[in-house]
């Protein structure tokens, strides 16, 4: 272990590879000081695309490849090709790793040449071998699964996928594509990133992953005309996806068939707000989390009465419970002596009959 020569430092005074280690700093990496490769985010969009031909298009980008101790920059400033094409096999198929790498001739380096190019690693078997068959310090941009007998990448079965992970300077915030993206990444805690499929802004603690903002869970089911009601004197559940609707509410982040199902992790805001039809009803309204067989009152969230009115019967509530991954809420009412009907909008019109849940905190 050694201090290493500054970059910029005294003339003729760093190598390359002293530099690099001294440039890692500037990119996020691991805990270990290890900058990560990657494309910079300023474009999301495909940077491999197929063709009329056996060739792919490679758009424009900026990167990042990790090579003797730190990150070498890369840039393709407008769309390319690959210097060979690829080959559809006469039977099976051949999987493809399209990357971009700087060639590096003078030791450490012992590349042929000193050449920024762009290829493709093949194996008959698997992408995970055409991997290990990338030359050291390649930057990853997509794979091509290539059948038999295609003439072109365009070509039905051939399957292009964006694979380049992202990179940004230290401290900023990192995309990454989906949950295995992220769950790949371990860096110090307070590292923050942007989980893309869901929209979240998830924030490293505890050397764990947690949300910590972005487009969070949540659902708003509203009546529709489907007849709904709770049986008299016992709870009745009120789930029914026929009875329910997002159209005009909201289900982001959740799933629904007869009950919303969490797939985030977290403190929920549980509610519900209803009106009841017919002669001065009452009851109560609640909400179950993992309900089996019929609840009793004492362990539903947002648990409350609706009150008789003479002119209006009708009732809300609100309650925070902490759900985990893969738990189901449902909606269960218990008519007070009196079957009990939830009045539907074709004779409330746009009044907000509602129930749901929403993500609040970690």
């Amino acid at each position: 272990m050694t201090m290493r020569p500054s970059w910029p430092g005294p003339t003729n005074g760093t190598s390359t590879t002293d530099a690099r280690i001294d440039l890692a700093g500037l990119i996020e990496g691991t805990t270990a000081g290890v900058a990560r490769a990657g494309l910079f985010p300023s474009n999301l969009g495909a940077i491999v695309t197929a063709r009329s031909d056996m060739n792919v298009n490679v758009a424009a980008f900026q990167g990042a490849a990790v090579q003797f101790g730190g990150p070498v920059l890369l840039a393709n400033d407008g769309t390319m090709q690959l210097p060979s094409v690829l080959v559809s096999p006469a039977s099976g198929t051949n999987y493809y790793v399209v990357y971009a790498k700087q060639n590096e001739q003078t030791a450490p380096g012992t590349d042929a040449n000193n050449l920024t190019v762009l290829g493709a690693a093949l194996s008959t078997t698997s992408f995970a071998l055409a991997r290990a068959a990338m030359p050291t310090g390649a930057l990853e941009l997509a794979t091509v699964q290539v059948p038999a007998g295609v003439a072109a990448t365009n070509a039905g079965g051939v399957t292009i996928t964006q694979t380049a992970q992202f990179t940004v300077a230290e401290g900023g915030t990192l995309p990454v594509r989906n949950s295995t993206e992220l769950a790949a990444w371990a860096p110090a805690d307070g590292s923050m990133a942007w989980q893309i499929d869901q929209s979240l802004i998830q924030l490293r603690v505890s050397g764990a992953w947690t949300v910590a903002g972005g487009l969070t869970p949540i659902c708003v089911m509203r009546r529709t005309n489907a007849t709904l009601t709770a049986p008299s004197n016992a709870y009745g559940n009120l789930s029914a996806t026929a009875a329910w609707t997002s159209t005009g509410g909201a289900a982001r982040g959740v799933t629904y068939s007869n009950g919303i199902t969490i797939t985030q992790a977290g403190w929920y805001e549980v509610f519900w707000t209803l009106w009841l039809s017919g002669s001065n009803p009452s009851g109560l309204i609640g909400v179950a989390v993992n309900a089996s067989g019929t609840p009793g009152g004492n362990v539903l969230h947002a648990f409350g009465p609706v009150v008789a009115g003479s002119a209006l019967s009708a009732g809300t509530a609100r309650g925070n419970v902490y759900l985990n991954v893969g738990d189901v809420l449902t909606l269960w009412g218990y008519g007070n002596g009196a079957t009990m009907t939830i009045e539907a909008p074709s004779t409330t019109g746009v009044e907000p009959l509602n129930w749901g849940a929403r993500w609040v905190a970690p």
